[in-house]
């Protein structure tokens, strides 16, 4: 094409022309993360962890939704299912820490920590 040649505007064109400028990318937000309330799952506690009772998941989803709902307003974003799962399993990972320390298996292989967990109380021999 002839530099003094007018370039056509035809759709062609134009659409070729948008499709080679970049977009303007967003600047990146910088997310602020409360930490968990794990207080309740130490020793000594209503609500203390460990594998001799079942896992408290109300109270794991309790926690989520405080910290969760928190999150959103400190980030001034809105609530998601995906911010609901993160903290829900970092709940549950924290509560898992903290059976292993209560319950005394965090240094154990596993053969060990089994047989100090699954202790039975009742023989299935009697006589």
């Amino acid at each position: 094409m002839n530099p003094n040649q007018k370039q056509a505007n035809t759709p062609l064109t134009i659409m070729l022309q948008a499709n080679l400028t970049a977009p303007e990318k967003a600047p990146r937000r910088t997310l602020t993360f409360s930490d968990l309330k794990t207080e309740s799952f130490n020793p000594n506690q209503s609500n203390a962890a460990t594998f001799s009772k079942p896992t408290p998941i109300t109270q794991l989803r309790e926690l989520t939704t405080k910290i969760a709902k928190k999150f959103a307003e400190e980030n001034q974003v809105t609530e998601t299912t995906e911010h609901h799962t993160h903290y829900f399993y970092c709940y549950l990972k924290a509560y898992l820490k903290a059976v292993a320390n209560n319950d005394g298996i965090k240094d154990m292989d596993l053969d060990k920590a089994l047989q100090h967990i699954i202790n039975p109380t009742l023989t299935p021999y009697t006589g």
